[in-house]
């Protein structure tokens, strides 16, 4: 169990990469330093790419010795977190992007239920805003006990900034430099093909993902991409479990609904890749499907969820396209 320091060592380091989005920067460093009693956290800011201006927007924070600042030239997201990770001072770790917020009240209260239950993590609420500030809806801390079947279904997103994790944890799998989309879902996978895992969680907001215009490109080479990386983390996180026997009926269903869940609306980019990954999913549970409509609709669960995709595969090069006309990649 992680003890409080009471030797000047900060309890919480949370690691903030940052590539040149100076105007929200501010706001997120001082929100993780408000996440908790002065001098328990401290934010670990890694500006990647050779960008200098968070000098500027940080400027009367550099004096203060918990913003510590450990520029990378290379802009990497992952290689920020992992540089964050090896500078960490702090027993329990978190992640947060530059351009979203912790709330002090609920991660402060999310840190002491990870000091109070022995957790190796904890999983709070995240409130997704708009331009305007606006609810636009909310992600929920669990859907199940166990953590590997709740990160391997698409019935839960598990946002970067919603745990906290002892350090020592989070030192046990670098992120994946070579991962192009920095996903977090990725990493969480990882860490379940290393061990179980004891998660906590707290069914109240502990930060706000800020959904802003720009600052995304999109193209279908990108949203094929990365929905393959997820379907590839979730076969490799199944064979691990088989191999380790530690697979579960609900974790076989699990991965077996994330798999099918990513070929919607991609299907028809690569229909033979996505082929062989629904027969993945099938022989982990043959009775599992896409959870999306119209997979699920009463009059179309006796269709065979592969036959389906074929037959709809006009409407899904239709999606594809209406999202990159609106520049949302995932």
């Amino acid at each position: 169990m992680i003890q409080e320091t009471g030797d000047g060592t900060p309890l919480v380091s949370v690691v903030i990469p940052t590539v040149d989005r100076t105007g929200s920067l501010r706001r997120a460093v001082e929100s993780a330093l408000a996440s908790g009693p002065t001098g328990e956290v401290e934010a670990v800011v890694v500006p990647n790419g050779g960008a200098v201006a968070w000098r500027e927007a940080l400027a009367d924070l550099l004096g203060n010795p918990l913003v510590r600042i450990f520029p990378i030239p290379e802009a990497n997201a992952n290689g920020a977190r992992n540089e964050g990770v090896r500078r960490a001072r702090g027993g329990l770790i978190r992640f947060l992007d530059d351009d979203d917020v912790l709330l002090p009240e609920g991660a402060s209260r999310q840190h002491a239920v990870m000091l109070e239950g022995g957790f190796d993590l904890v999983v709070g609420r995240i409130e997704a805003r708009g331009p305007r500030g606006g609810l636009l809806r909310t992600y929920p801390a669990r859907r199940c006990d166990d953590f590997c079947e709740s990160v391997a279904s698409p019935r839960h997103y598990l946002l970067v900034h919603a745990p906290v994790f002892r350090t020592e944890l989070a030192r046990r799998r670098p992120w994946d430099e070579g991962d192009p989309f920095s996903h977090e879902r990725l990493w969480h996978l990882a860490l379940c093909a290393d061990g179980e895992i004891r998660w906590g969680w707290l069914e109240e907001p502990v930060g706000i993902w800020n959904h802003h215009a720009g600052g995304r490109i999109s193209t279908s080479h990108g949203l094929h991409d990365h929905r393959i990386a997820v379907a590839r983390g979730l076969a490799g996180l199944a064979r691990t479990l088989e191999a380790q026997g530690r697979m579960t009926p609900g974790r076989r269903t699990a991965l077996a609904e994330g798999i099918w869940s990513l070929l919607y609306p991609v299907f028809p980019i690569h229909p033979v890749l996505w082929t062989r990954m629904a027969r993945r999913a099938r022989r982990l549970d043959p009775a599992a499907r896409p959870i999306q409509r119209p997979w699920v609709l009463p009059g179309l669960r006796a269709v065979s969820p592969l036959a389906l995709s074929f037959a709809l595969s006009p409407v899904m090069l239709a999606a594809v396209l209406r999202r990159l006309l609106s520049g949302r990649l995932h």
